[in-house]
C-alpha cells in the first residue's frame, strides 16, 4: 500500500507543473490565483487516484490490452499521427521506432554513437 500512496504523490506532483500550466493561466485571467491552484491540485489528485486505483486493478488485464493498444497505434500511424513520446517509448514500444521514424532511426543511432560510443545512455531505449 505504501507503494500506492508514493505513487499517486509523485505522479500527481509531476503532473502538476505538466498539462495544467496552460489551463491555469487560462483560468488565472478570470479567477484569484489560490481558487485556480486549488481547483487544479483537487483534479489532479482525484485523476491520479482513479488512475492508479484502475491500474491496480487492472495490472492482470494489462497483457490483454496491449495487442488492442498496438493495433490502436498503428492506425494512427498510418494515418499520420505518432506515437506520444512523453510517456516513453523506451522498450515496450521499441519495435515500432522503425515504422515511426522510417530513415530518421538511422541518423539518431548515427547521432548517438557519435555522443555514446560506449553506448552506457539508455541502452536499447528507442531502438538506439
Amino acid at each position: 500500500m505504501v507503494e500506492f500512496w508514493q505513487s499517486l504523490f509523485f505522479i500527481a506532483a509531476a503532473e502538476m507543473g505538466d498539462k495544467t500550466q496552460l489551463v491555469s493561466l487560462a483560468f488565472a485571467t478570470r479567477f484569484p490565483a489560490r481558487i485556480v491552484l486549488s481547483a487544479i491540485l483537487a483534479a489532479t489528485l482525484l485523476v491520479h487516484l482513479f488512475s492508479v486505483t484502475i491500474g491496480d486493478w487492472g495490472s492482470d488485464v494489462g497483457q490483454d490490452v496491449a495487442p488492442i493498444s498496438r493495433t490502436i497505434l498503428e492506425h494512427a500511424q498510418d494515418v499520420g499521427g505518432t506515437m506520444e513520446y512523453c510517456h516513453g517509448v523506451g522498450l515496450k514500444l521499441v519495435d515500432q521506432m522503425q515504422r515511426e521514424l522510417g530513415v530518421g532511426l538511422d541518423v539518431l543511432r548515427g547521432i548517438k554513437a557519435a555522443l555514446d560510443p560506449a553506448g552506457i545512455m539508455n541502452p536499447g531505449k528507442l531502438g538506439l
